[in-house]
């Protein structure tokens, strides 16, 4: 007979390091943004704790369009890739359209789709039959004056996601979605630019500019502060950051747990996010 206590704390530890394992990874794809490689490298993240077959990005105008942003799979996959292109013309009918066509301005929303529970129609049959999907999650996020959706899908011979791979999507979904609205604005940026493209900014200089300027909320920050939470933002472990600033292990230790405290957060992902939501 197994224990449920046992079972439960089995699967609070798994969660937990899997949680772990994707934050020591969202460095290598913050550096990305608005480069060709995001994609690649946001899915490979993911597939490190959850498998997922193919990611398709794409930016909502209300009431005007629907455009890809991007679309990234495990195996090139043309057929997905045409679905994509042909979802920008159907989207209307898709069942999930109403739940991110009213979202709030401000809302970040996750939205878990039923195969088994959605009409028998020419749509079904269209995108998700004849592509062999067995299940979808999607984010949706809301910028100034569009959405982006990000929908994550799971192909045949595969099973869809079960309750533990949900529960680790539903919490760092949202997080992608703001690295992927980041990516984004890095994009649009680049492309508006007239004459000449600008270069996109690295995470060193998107870093330098928002904390070491002592942006809200880092103006809080005392400088040897800052540096730790700069050096922290860059994926460096204490010992590192140690190395670099010449100071003792135990001293970062003190400095991150002061930097946070005047933060108001508690982990290295709300660190992140802090940032991100500065760039947004």
């Amino acid at each position: 007979m197994v224990n449920n206590k046992t079972t439960t704390k089995h699967g609070v530890l798994t969660m937990l390091k899997s949680k772990a394992l994707m934050l020591d990874g969202l460095t290598n794809v913050i550096q990305q943004s608005g480069t060709d490689t995001f994609a690649t490298k946001l899915l490979a993240l993911l597939n490190k704790q959850v498998s997922i077959d193919y990611c398709a990005v794409f930016i909502y105008h209300p009431n005007q369009s629907m455009n890809t942003l991007f679309t990234q799979g495990k195996k090139l996959n043309q057929l997905a890739v045409h679905r994509a292109q042909q979802y920008e013309q159907n989207y209307k009918n898709d069942p999930n359209f109403a739940s991110f066509a009213q979202m709030d301005t401000s809302d970040t929303t996750i939205i878990p789709l039923n195969i088994a529970d959605l009409p028998d129609n020419e749509y079904v049959e269209y995108f998700y039959n004849q592509l062999g999907v067995v299940d979808k999650i999607s984010v949706v996020i809301s910028l100034a004056k569009i959405r982006l959706l990000c929908c994550f899908y799971r192909f045949r011979p595969q099973s869809p996601y079960n309750q533990q791979e949900r529960q680790l999507l539903d919490w760092c979904l949202p997080l992608c979605a703001e690295l992927i609205a980041n990516h984004y604005r890095l994009i649009h940026n680049t492309s508006v630019a007239t004459d000449k493209v600008s270069d996109v900014m690295s995470i060193q200089e998107l870093i330098y500019t928002h904390v070491h300027h002592k942006l809200s909320p880092f103006d809080k920050l005392t400088e040897r502060e800052l540096e730790v939470c700069e050096e922290t933002l860059l994926g460096k472990t204490a010992k590192e950051i140690a190395s670099t600033l010449q100071i003792a292990e135990s001293t970062v230790i003190t400095h991150r747990k002061r930097l946070y405290n005047k933060l108001d957060i508690d982990t290295h992902k709300e660190l992140f996010m802090l940032l991100v939501k500065q760039l947004k």
